[in-house]
Formats: C-alpha cells, structure tokens, sequence
C-alpha cells in the first residue's frame, strides 16, 4: 500500500460508513411494509426506531448530506482515475457490477419482496463515468497532449459539465418513463440525469460526471508526484483503519445491501410481527 494516498482512503471510508447507516435507515422504513401487522405486533423498542428512521429517511438534512457525500465520492473517484492505467477495465467491471445489482432488484420485485427497482444505480454511473474519463484520457495520449494541458482540458470539461447541470435543473424535475416511451431522445434524457425509469436508486451521468473531471484535475494537480499532502497522519492507528474500510469500498457497499435488509426482516420477525 506505499503507493496509496491515505487522506483519499480516508473520506472515501468515512463515506461508505454514511452510506451503510443511511441503508440502514431506508430498511427499518422499507421492512416494516413486509409486515401487516408490524405496528400491532411489534414490541415499543422496533416502533421507535421505525418512526426514527423515517423522521431521518425523509428530512432535508439527509437530502443535503446526501448530496454532498455522493459528490465527494465521484470527486475522490475521478482523483484516484489519475493513479491508474486500467480505467477502462475498472469501469467495465462496476457496469456488470451495477448490472447485477439491478438484476437482483428486478428478481426481489417480480418476487414481492421489495418494490424498488434499480435501472441506473450509483455503481452503474460511476462505471460508466470512468469509461468516459478513460475514453478521453487515451484520446489525449494518441493526439500526444502534454501532461499539464491535459489537466486544463479535464477542468474545462468538469466546468461545462457543470455549467449544463445547472442550466439542465432550472427545467421540470425528472419524471418516470414508462416502457412504451423509449427512443433515442427518452434513452438520451434517461442516460443524462433528466428522465428516470423505476422507482429505485437513480443516478444520470449529470452531474457526477463533471465531479470525476474536476477530480482528475486536482489529482493531476495536487497529486502529481503521487504521495500524501498530510504524510505525517498516515500511521495513526484510528486512520489506519479507516483507511482499510476506504480501501474495501465496492464489496462494503454491496455487502451491506445484501446483509443489512434480511437482517432487519429477521429481527422484525423474531420480534413478533408476522407477513
């Protein structure tokens, strides 16, 4: 790990853990639907939680937190994509990877036993956004761009991406295409941020990947010979093991999608509510 920087590690596995809580809230407000009679049956302690939970899952505070969390992680993602040589076999590995999440949300669906279905989630943009990056970054290598020119051109296309975001929300929010409306025009709208299919997690390539850009250009910038700005943190013992939860970030999150939902039906269930 001599080449790692572990500031990077560091907020990315301070991240993941936001992320594992805020799945957790959204099961304790998704499970008790499972139930019919889970206000009836269960005991005082699981009522309260539920009521936080849902206090939590649909205060303003989570929407902005969430936000901020979701674009540090694309930021800290397009910083790590300057370290790397294998861009496009990563990205194409979080696409299948976020295909096979959408595929178990589909077969939990058509089962009944959840109604979210994931059509573009979070591991399938940030797969995609890399392919991108990685598209434009052997571009640049065949037409032979100099190192420092090819950081301008990723902040000048991180900042036209930006500036299209906010142009692209000053319109009507997003709105849910069905099946019979997908053409070119529909497919293009969806594959950019404006128009969502399913009533699960969604994430358009706008604005995330302007953060996978503007991350590129700090990681050319501030980290250009490839070692940590803050050296003299790296072996506390508390970093250090966050570090290690920053390092496992794709298979925490997946982990914890397929562990923490069952838990809770489990505990639910032990506590007396019934399908």
């Amino acid at each position: 790990m001599k080449n790692r920087i572990w500031e990077i590690d560091f907020i990315r596995g301070l991240l993941i853990i936001a992320v594992v809580v805020d799945h957790f809230f959204f099961d304790c407000t998704d499970v008790p639907k499972l139930f019919g009679d889970f206000y009836t049956a269960s005991p005082e302690w699981m009522l309260s939680m539920a009521r936080v939970a849902n206090i939590y899952w649909y205060h303003f505070a989570r929407t902005i937190i969430r936000t901020i969390c979701i674009g540090l992680f694309f930021f800290l993602s397009g910083i790590s994509c300057t370290f790397s040589r294998k861009n496009s076999r990563r990205g194409l590995k979080l696409v299948l990877f976020g295909g096979l999440i959408s595929l178990i949300t589909y077969i939990m669906y058509f089962a009944n036993i959840m109604d979210e279905r994931i059509v573009m989630g979070v591991i399938t943009c940030f797969g995609l956004c890399i392919l991108i990056f990685a598209g434009l970054d052997k571009l640049l290598d065949v037409w032979k761009v100099k190192y420092a020119y090819k950081s301008y051109i990723y902040l000048a296309v991180g900042i036209l991406l930006v500036l299209w975001s906010v142009t692209w929300n000053l319109y009507p929010e997003n709105k849910v295409a069905s099946l019979t409306e997908w053409n070119f025009k529909t497919f293009f709208l969806f594959l950019f941020g404006k128009l969502r299919y399913g009533r699960g997690d969604y994430f358009g390539l706008l604005p995330h990947l302007a953060y996978i850009f503007l991350g590129a250009y700090v990681g050319m910038s501030l980290y250009k010979d490839r070692v940590s700005v803050f050296p003299k943190l790296q072996d506390n013992q508390f970093i250090r093991k966050i570090n290690w939860v920053g390092r496992k970030t794709i298979w925490i999150y997946f982990g914890s999608q397929m562990i923490l939902y069952p838990l809770v039906v489990l505990i639910v269930y032990i506590g007396g509510a019934r399908f």
